[in-house]
Formats: structure tokens, sequence, C-alpha cells
């Protein structure tokens, strides 16, 4: 399962993918481990990605960022095809189809617990 949130900053804006192994939902729901798991797979461990940060004063950001959300929004709005459905000679429809817009993803690192302190403090008066 893949779910995805914007993040922002000010006037900067990331896209960030979470990805949930099924295996893992079903552990949550039933509380029992999956009995044969795919060594080769982490099931256990959801991963979350994260897009270059756009800044919203960069006309070419602003492009990128728009792209990249319509890219989303049409993803999450396609049709599912099979061999049956589909013309004769039509390509497949294959999740791959919006990696030329996340390519840049990256494991995100370890996040900051809240309670820690930052290199930085803001106020707001």
């Amino acid at each position: 399962m893949q779910v995805f949130m914007l993040s922002s900053l000010y006037h900067h804006v990331s896209i960030l993918r979470l990805e949930v192994h099924p295996d893992y939902i079903n552990f949550l729901e039933t509380g029992k481990p999956p009995l044969y798991p795919d060594p080769s797979e982490r099931w256990f461990s959801p991963t979350v990605l994260r897009s270059k940060w756009y800044d919203l004063l960069d006309p070419q950001d602003r492009g990128e960022l728009l792209r990249g959300l319509w890219g989303i929004l049409s993803y999450s709005m396609r049709t599912e095809t099979t061999s049956a459905d589909r013309r004769p000679g039509a390509p497949m429809r294959q999740h791959s189809e919006m990696s030329h817009f996340f390519g840049g993803f990256k494991k995100k690192q370890q996040a900051q617990k809240p309670w820690e302190p930052t290199s930085r403090s803001h106020s707001i008066s």
C-alpha cells in the first residue's frame, strides 16, 4: 500500500511516499506474523521516501512540483486494465509509470525525536 503526503516548511514543499507491506497491515489487524515471509522483503518495516524540497518562489520548482502532484492525482485515479479489457496492441498499465516524476525519492534518515533540541531555534512573536 502506498500513501502520498505533502510536507511543507515556509515556502518549501516536499512530497512524501509511505510504503507499507500488506503482510505488515495483516499483522497489525490480526496480531499474527506471516507464516512464510519472503526473506528478501522487509515486511515488518514501513518505508518513507521523500522528494527534493521544491521552492515555491522559484518558477522552475513550482512547475516541477505541479507536474509531480498532477502525476500523483492521475496515478491514483487510474483504472486498472486486464488483458481482456484492453485494446489489442495497447500496453498494460504498470506501476513504473510514475518513476520519471519521483526518481528523486530518497530514503529518509531517521527522524529526529520531537523532544530533542534542534540546531536552530525559531521564536514566534
